[in-house]
C-alpha cells in the first residue's frame, strides 16, 4: 500500500472540492483497489497528519503504520 500516493491522491481530492472529506472513503477505494477498512485507516491517518506545509510523503512518514 503507497500510503504517500494515496494522502498525494486525498490532497488534490480536497483542493477540487468534489466532496466533503468525510466522504473521501469511497474515492480511495475505487482509486486504489482498497478495502473499506483499509480505506478508512488511510483517511484517518491522512486526517490526523495533514499539515499544507509538508508533502504527502512527509506526512505518510509520520504516520501510524498502517
Amino acid at each position: 500500500m503507497n500510503v504517500a500516493a494515496m494522502f498525494h491522491y486525498l490532497d488534490e481530492l480536497r483542493e477540487s472540492g468534489e466532496t466533503n472529506m468525510y466522504g473521501a472513503g469511497p474515492y480511495l477505494r475505487e482509486a486504489f483497489g482498497v478495502s473499506r477498512a483499509e480505506s478508512h485507516r488511510v483517511l484517518a491517518a491522512w486526517m490526523e497528519t495533514f499539515d499544507a506545509k509538508k508533502s504527502p510523503a512527509e506526512r505518510a512518514q509520520g504516520a501510524v503504520t498502517l
